[in-house]
């Protein structure tokens, strides 16, 4: 069985039912808004593992197989690493998902992503977790926050516009969203060791407050989510 889902937890349930279980990490964002139509900027990069650690011929076979259909595959001994920085990477999606285009270019927006990773380096630090790329190709924690809180101008928009799970899950009004898989397990992690979560909290609450209050993506504005942080709950 190979789990593709985002998050931490596919490959722990999974390996309850069946012996051997594997992982694929997938480094690229699609949008698919209706079925049988996905748009993407570039092509995929997928990091192929065993479960919960090591490689074996059948992660080396898999990842050739994903290789012969386009995209750029690897295989990690430290699946779980990758599955972590995959993680804070999609910290990130409820803020791209809930805050109103217009604020996405500010540098107070990519501070706001900018704390969210900082709060999750902090817990994953003191829970003894490694979150970091298997090969250096992906950008580590440091690497992210580092870009994120150097002042920017204003960018200009290009190529094909591509939303992220939240955003599709908002749009799509789906039954449950996905922000709850990548933020619950921080801010349990959080609670278990004694580190405040207010940022992984609020971005949480929104999603689920968008989600059942039927506002649709990019319907609240920056100030309000950086209120509802400030008190490590929902936006009113």
């Amino acid at each position: 069985m190979v789990c593709i889902q985002n998050g931490v937890s596919a490959e722990r349930t999974t390996s309850e039912r069946f012996p051997h279980v594997y992982g694929a990490v997938i480094r690229m964002t699609c949008s698919m808004v209706q079925p049988g139509h996905v748009s993407f900027q570039t092509g995929g990069r997928i990091v192929v593992g065993k479960y919960p650690r090591g490689t074996d011929a059948f992660a080396r076979s898999f990842a050739e197989i994903v290789t012969a259909a386009g995209f750029d595959a690897v295989v990690t001994r430290d699946l779980m690493a990758d599955r972590w920085l995959k993680v804070a990477v999609n910290m990130q999606s409820v803020f791209h998902a809930v805050i109103d285009a217009r604020d996405h270019d500010t540098n107070e927006f990519h501070a706001l992503k900018a704390g969210i990773i900082e709060e999750t380096r902090r817990v994953l630090k003191q829970a003894k977790i490694r979150a970091r790329s298997c090969d250096g190709r992906d950008p580590s924690l440091e690497d992210m926050i580092e870009t994120l809180r150097r002042p920017s101008t204003r960018r200009a928009e290009h190529g094909v516009k591509v939303r992220n799970s939240v955003w599709q899950d908002l749009y799509l009004k789906r039954a449950s969203v996905e922000a709850e898989s990548i933020h619950g397990p921080v801010i349990a992690l959080g609670e278990e060791h004694g580190v405040a979560t207010p940022y992984n909290r609020a971005a949480l609450e929104l999603a689920l407050r968008c989600q059942r209050e039927n506002l649709g993506p990019e319907s609240l504005r920056l100030s309000d989510v950086m209120a509802a942080v400030e008190r490590g709950g929902a936006a009113h």
